[in-house]
Parts: C-alpha cells; structure tokens; sequence
C-alpha cells in the first residue's frame, strides 16, 4: 500500500493506494487556525494531531494496518513553517502563508530585492512568503540563527524520516530559492536575517526524502520510502498526466489554470513557475476567487437552499441572458449594477469569474494544446461550466481525474524502491481464477 498524503491549507488528508492505484481507504482532519489581527497560525501538536487522524480515517477505511504500508508521500500547501531550537523543541506555532504580518516588509522587498522575480516563483514578494515572514520574526527578536528553520512539509518529512528536506518545487515557492542555481539564494537569506544552514535540504521533486525510522510518531513501519511531491497543484498536474503545453483548469475554493512546459518559463506578473517533477516546468495562475465567491454571494443574497438554490439561479439568469452588467468586488463583499433579481445577480457572479479564468487561459495559451478540466470541485457544476466553454469558445472541454493524492501515488511509483515493493505486492495477490 502507498500512504498519500495531502497536506492542504483547509484540511489534511491521507488515501491508501493498492499497487493497481486503486484507492482503498481516505481520511481527513480539518486544521485549527488561530486568528488574531494579522496573524493566522495553528500549533504543531495540533497539526501533528490531524495528520495521525487523517492517517488512522484511511486505514480503517481501508481494513487494513499501518504495517501494510510499503510508502509514504506527500504534497502540501506551500510557506506555512514553523522553527525549533537545539533541543528540537517548537519555538512558533505553524505561521500560514494566509498570515500579513509581513505586508509593509514585502512592499520593502519590492525595493531591495530588484531580482526577486529572476530567482523566484513569484514576480514579486508577497506578504505569505517565507522571506518576508522570516524577516518580521527576525527583527521582532522571536527568530534567532541558531533556530531551524521547518516548512511544513520538511516537519513532516523530520518527524518520519530524522532528515529535514523540502523539494525543489516547494523550496522555489518561499521566495529564498533560486531557480537560476537550484539552490538557496545567498542575497534573500541574507535580507531574511538567516543562514542556508537554518533550512532544509532541497531534493528533486518526486524523490524519497529518506525511510521511515523507529518510533515515528504515526507508527508507520521502519524503513519504507517517503517521497516529496511538491505542491498540491503540481500533484493535480500529474494525476491528469498533462502533456508538455496542455493546460489543466479548476474550479474550486480559488480559480486555477496550470501548465506544463518543457522550457524556464519567463517572470511575468501574476504568474507562478516552478519544477514539475521528472524534468521540465509549471507555469500557473492562481485567482483569489472561485468557490470562495460564490459562497460570499450565498450570504448576501441570503439564499437558504445554498449552492444548489444559487446554481439554479444562476443557471436560469445564464441561459435567458438576464445577467448583472456590472459586478464590483471590494474585500470578499459583492455589489452588482444593473442587477434586480437574485437570477441576474448570481448569473453576474458566474460570468465575473468565467470572464477571468478566460482571460488567465488567454495568458498561458499555446497554439492547438488543449484546455483540461479538472475533475470535481466546481466540475460538477453544469451552469459554471457551460459558460466557461462559452467564454473559452473551445468547445466541450474534456476532464481529467485531478486529486492531489492520487498525483502524489502515481508520483511515488516512479520511485524504484516503491517499485519494487509494488511488484511484491502484485505477486503475492491470489489468482482471479
């Protein structure tokens, strides 16, 4: 069995996948974040709490037991850290890339970093970066040279491993790394007020971080492999098997188009680039809206039959054409112009954000690849997706099986040792006779 682990910003989940890829058992846990002004944190005993729910959801979910378990790998939000000191003891809870203590010290950064976006993932520093976050702990006096550094995905990896790594699609994505060298950038880490010693070891994407050790705080058995597969995009990516080019479109919480490309893709504004695992690169445009919207409009409008009473809405305002002229969104709140009934005002919602992940499309397009829809999430949503073909003019668009934690699986069996342990297990299986 491989473990896949998800380790999302809403919830962490885990799936069991048989060497056919065949899920046999998932499980999730919701995190608990504090939020106080601008800080958005939760504890690492809490985190590490959801993470063994999640696991144990699977297994039982699956009849089977954690000693089954022949590999572990993980994908995850990217930035969230914490840090600990010499007795390897947490001096900060999990710091979320959604927390904006840092957003003075990013518009800073702008100015001192001139080469940001040559090196990094992003065009150009954000609030929720590492390097900007671990500059306001530094000068604030709660980050010291002598505290290590843990993104969370590198916590996870320490805790069932003892070795601290990150792969080089997650490391790209803290604003510290370069993507010109591969490597942590001297002059960011510098301005960060930390060494290259603070942080993890970076590897490829898609490779084993080390084996499981005794003890391990989920009771995973010694010595099998556990792999980083990069951020949760990245794991869509490749559970949809895109092609070099061809796009992949979800509609969910957010709004994202994401592509493979063979080549470095250029810094543009808006756009994030990274390492897709196996060789090549992602381009992608992630919007702040999606289901997130739709969900704001639910509650002004005061619909008590939810999404479904919205999409019927929205569905009829589309198909006779009775559609707001002008929508305004302001801090998550909605105001729509030329708007009387809820129809036209939940069918403008729909067309605001088709409008814009059309025109995120139009940004990555290439010349005749073609444009995936992931499956699930807003997919499952006729009304939506109709009227994005519409804006698209590409006709139907074809969906692609897109969970995060299936990408990961197939991600771990290009791993030889998990091969291997794959081929014992279909050999061991009886006979269909």
């Amino acid at each position: 069995m491989i473990l896949a682990i998800d380790l999302g910003s809403t919830s962490f989940k885990a799936a069991l996948f048989d060497e056919t890829m065949t899920m046999r058992g998932e499980g999730s846990a919701y995190l608990p974040y504090r939020e106080t002004g601008e800080h958005v944190t939760f504890e690492v005993e809490a985190a590490r709490e959801c993470l063994a729910s999640a696991i144990l959801q699977s297994l039982d979910a699956a009849g089977s037991q954690a000693s089954h378990t022949e590999a572990v790998v993980l994908t995850s939000q990217a930035q969230t850290f914490t840090a600990c000191d010499e007795k390897d003891t947490a001096v900060l809870p999990f710091i979320s890339w959604q927390d904006r203590r840092a957003a003075a010290l990013a518009r800073t950064a702008r100015t001192e970093l001139p080469d940001f976006a040559y090196h990094s993932s992003f065009h150009e520093p954000l609030a929720g970066l590492l390097v900007c976050l671990l500059k306001a702990l530094s000068r604030q006096g709660v980050l010291h040279q002598n505290h290590e550094i843990l993104p969370l995905p590198a916590c996870i990896t320490r805790a069932l491993t003892g070795r601290t790594a990150i792969d080089a699609n997650l490391a790209a994505m803290t604003g510290l790394y370069s993507l010109q060298t591969d490597s942590w950038h001297a002059p960011f880490l510098i301005w960060a007020g930390i060494k290259a010693g603070q942080l993890p070891v970076v590897i490829p994407t898609g490779a084993p971080a080390g084996q499981t050790v005794e003890n391990n705080p989920f009771d995973l058995p010694a010595g099998i492999p556990v792999v980083c597969a990069g951020n949760d995009q990245t794991a869509a990516g490749y559970a949809a098997g895109l092609e070099p080019d061809a796009m992949l479109v979800t509609l969910g919480t957010a709004q994202v188009v994401y592509q493979r490309v063979d080549g470095k893709p250029a810094a543009r504004s808006g756009l994030v680039r990274g390492p897709f695992p196996g060789g090549g690169y992602y381009r992608m445009i992630a919007d702040d809206y999606g289901g997130n919207l739709i969900s704001r409009a639910i509650e002004q409008l005061e619909l008590a039959g939810g999404f479904g009473e919205f999409f019927r809405l929205a569905g009829a305002g589309l198909e006779s054409g009775r559609i707001a002229a002008t929508l305004h969104v302001r801090k998550g709140a909605i105001s729509w112009e030329g708007a009387v009934s809820n129809e036209e005002k939940a069918a403008g919602v729909i067309d605001w954000l088709c409008a814009r992940m059309a025109g995120a499309v139009d940004t990555l397009r290439a010349d005749h690849k073609p444009v995936y829809l992931a499956s699930g999430g807003g997919a499952r949503n006729a009304a939506w997706v109709r009227h994005l073909e519409s804006k698209l003019g590409a006709g139907e668009l074809p969906t692609r099986p897109a969970d995060p934690v299936r990408g990961a699986a197939h991600m771990a069996l290009s791993v030889p040792a998990v091969q291997r342990a794959a081929a014992r297990s279909e050999s061991g299986r009886p006979s269909a006779s």
